[in-house]
């Protein structure tokens, strides 16, 4: 399966405006690129689980706190970090 890639249409616009295209032919390519579906995409994030003195979890992105004693979730329930970077403060 393709990985999908998703980039900005106004950054795509900007590019196609450098562009030394006649005015019909730059109208037909911003016309294609309307065409495109969009999706409701958002930055990934990642972060890592942080244990304070007390033994409370807490997610390094968001702050929240969460309370698990032999259970490590990959996913922030609140937030939706991805939970895949090293904890250097152990």
């Amino acid at each position: 399966m393709d990985k999908k890639e998703y980039i900005e249409r106004r950054e795509v616009y900007s590019e196609i405006n450098k562009l030394p295209l006649t005015e019909d032919a730059a109208m037909e390519i911003l016309w294609a690129v309307d065409k495109i579906p969009t999706a409701d995409v958002r930055p990934e994030r990642h972060g890592c689980w942080i244990e304070d003195e007390s033994g409370v979890i807490i997610c390094s992105e968001c702050g929240e706190e969460h309370e698990w004693e032999d259970y490590r979730s990959i996913y922030c329930e609140y937030c939706g970090a991805k939970m895949d970077l090293d904890n250097d403060t152990e």
